[in-house]
Formats: C-alpha cells, sequence, structure tokens
C-alpha cells in the first residue's frame, strides 16, 4: 500500500486533533504550581508600640512558559512583598475575610508590576486552614528551588 505526502499529512493532522481539543479545553488563567515563600515577619502598631506577626505567602504560578521565569523571579517578589508591609504595616485583621482578599489582590498587583503580565495569577495567604503543600509534589519541588 503507497500512500501519497498528502494523505501522510492528513493523517498527521487527523491523530493531534483530539490532543489539541483536549488542550483547548483547560481553563486558562487559573494557574498551576504554588511557590510556598519564607515567613515573613510583617511589623504592625498596637497601642504606640511595633509588633510583629509571622505571615506566610504562596505564589500561584501561571501554567505554561512563564513558569520556569516565574520561578526564578520569587526572591525579587519576597523582596518587594517584605518592602510593601514593611510600609503598610498591616495589622492581623488586615490578614482575615474580605480585608485578606483585597491584601492578596494587593500583593498580586506587586508580583505583576515587578515581573510582568502572565507569571503569576494569584498569591495566597496561608494560615491552620491551608491545606499542606506536600499534596501536590510539583509544588513542593518548586518551593525548594525557587529561593
Amino acid at each position: 500500500m503507497k500512500f501519497t505526502p498528502y494523505a501522510l499529512c492528513l493523517a498527521a493532522l487527523l491523530l493531534t486533533m483530539p490532543a489539541m481539543a483536549a488542550e483547548e479545553e483547560k481553563p486558562i488563567g487559573y494557574g498551576g504550581a504554588m511557590v510556598e515563600l519564607n515567613p515573613m515577619m510583617v511589623p504592625y502598631k498596637m497601642g504606640g508600640r511595633v509588633q510583629y506577626h509571622v505571615v506566610t505567602l504562596r505564589l500561584i504560578l501561571d501554567v505554561g512558559l512563564n513558569e520556569r521565569p516565574a520561578c526564578f523571579m520569587t526572591p525579587v517578589v519576597h523582596e518587594k512583598f517584605l518592602l510593601y508591609l514593611n510600609k503598610t504595616m498591616p495589622g492581623p485583621s488586615d490578614f482575615v475575610g474580605q480585608r485578606r482578599d483585597v491584601m492578596e489582590k494587593t500583593l498580586l498587583d506587586i508580583a505583576t508590576d515587578t515581573t510582568d503580565r502572565g507569571y503569576y495569577s494569584g498569591v495566597k495567604v496561608v494560615d491552620e486552614l491551608s491545606p499542606p503543600l506536600m499534596s501536590d509534589p510539583k509544588s513542593k519541588t518548586l518551593s525548594t528551588q525557587c529561593h
């Protein structure tokens, strides 16, 4: 049986179409692996005295080509977060409820301004209810490598 080059190209195209369709069905912009930053001592004022609150953040990396550069930029983003939190001195109440959502959005804006769009799709404040990073081996590995 002899195949023409046209028939071979058509067959190859038909074989790759289901894979291409499956890729397009994935949600876009919801992020992939997470990188947990080292805990930070965030200052806040309480009754005229400066006290410190331990804060741990997770950067949610965007999937695709920007995952590797986003990983390499995490130390720079971590420093920008420290500078911002030191300047604003948020209190413990800023890390709860709607104020926490605003804080996470602001931190994502800082990460985006520091790097570029498409590197990170979210920032999460880690608390006692956050799932452990151990459940995702890729996130655990990236958290170790990206510091």
